[in-house]
């Protein structure tokens, strides 16, 4: 009820209702999504890092789970693993035009390793990629 007067208050139109049926579906989708921390305590740096930067169509069904099991443990993982990902995307597609977008979502996103990376410049990041 609490939630629902704060969203109201801001311009929510719809019922208390509604506002609990929602928060069942998202208490519902945690309890699946929980994580074995175990699971991924066995990876070093350097495998991880690996697991991060393939492609996924080339991962096996455990590397896959612990894959999914890294990106629910942490929304920076997560964070992370998109960004490093589409920088992917970007550089065997071919579309540097894409890349100043990216490193501004670096610069947004907090991660100080991957801004360290961009810090080195797009004009030096389209040469040694080839992006243009």
């Amino acid at each position: 009820m609490a939630l629902w007067r704060e969203i109201k208050a801001q311009g929510y139109t719809g019922t208390e209702r509604s506002v609990y049926r929602h928060l069942e579906t998202l208490k519902q989708a945690k309890v699946r999504a929980s994580v074995n921390p175990a699971r991924i305590q066995k990876y070093s740096v350097n495998t991880a890092i690996w697991l991060f930067v393939r492609d996924p169509e080339t991962l096996d069904e455990v590397e896959r789970e612990d894959l999914v099991a890294f990106c629910q443990a942490s929304p920076t993982l997560k964070r992370a693993y998109d960004l490093v990902q589409d920088f992917l995307s970007i550089v065997h597609k071919r579309e540097g035009v894409r890349l100043d977008a990216w490193l501004e979502k670096i610069t947004e996103s907090g991660l100080a390793e991957l801004q360290s990376f961009a810090g080195s410049g797009s004009r030096k990041i389209k040469t040694r990629y080839r992006l243009g």
